[in-house]
């Protein structure tokens, strides 16, 4: 999925235009690069050189390699998650499914993105904003669609709705995480998501929405 940074998210720190266009190809060109050569072929020099602008420049805007990819990759998670609510169904367990599956093919369309945001996630301080960008973003949409499963009966009763969505989220990334360290092949990933989210599933869901779960990881186990 390709991804600009908005001019709305860039005028949150510049107003000039002059300033506004320069961090515009500041970010694109870092996004570039990042589809070349990862988390390492991206260095403040070579982006300095490619972007025509001065490598001291580049650490008065962000301080950081680390927080320049911050904000070369916030606008593509932003967008991944607006995306997976426009195509999922109604909230509850099927739509946590689909956010599961589309998550797991964005990563894999796009690996390097993956991988510098997971080198990331590893030195996160808890007043960081990528906490935000890189998890707490997604578990209030993990959190409706279990309370919407909940009223529907499918969950069994007195759990932390909101743990177990914190949870999911910091499991999701703990397979990026394995894909990283070279303990799954990309071409696993997909699976092991799928395999992650219903191990999860079936452990907190009950009846009819629990066998059907139980199917699903049976048939997935035997790909």
């Amino acid at each position: 999925m390709a991804a600009e940074m908005s001019e709305a998210n860039i005028k949150r720190k510049y107003e000039s235009p002059r300033q506004v266009a320069r961090q515009t190809k500041i970010l694109a060109t870092a996004r570039e690069m990042l589809d070349e050569g990862g988390y390492e072929g991206l260095t403040m020099r070579g982006l300095a050189q490619r972007a025509g602008v001065a490598q001291g420049t580049l650490y008065n805007l962000y301080g950081s390699k680390d927080d320049l990819i911050f904000e070369a990759v916030d606008d593509l998670l932003a967008g991944l998650a607006e995306h997976i609510r426009n195509r999922a169904p109604s909230p509850g367990i099927d739509a946590i499914l689909v956010h599961s599956e589309m998550s797991a093919q964005s990563i894999r369309s796009q690996p390097a993105y993956a991988e510098a945001m997971t080198r990331i996630v590893m030195g996160i301080q808890q007043d960081s904003p990528m906490v935000d960008v890189v998890f707490a973003r997604f578990v209030p949409a993990l959190l409706e669609n279990l309370t919407a499963a909940d009223r529907e009966g499918e969950l069994e009763q007195g759990l932390d709705l909101e743990a177990i969505a914190k949870h999911m989220t910091g499991n999701a990334w703990s397979v990026t995480l394995l894909w990283i360290m070279g303990l799954i092949d990309m071409d696993e990933f997909e699976k092991e998501r799928e395999r992650n989210t219903l191990l999860t599933l079936v452990g907190i869901t009950t009846g009819n929405r629990r066998a059907q779960l139980r199917e699903r990881l049976n048939r997935l186990q035997l790909r």
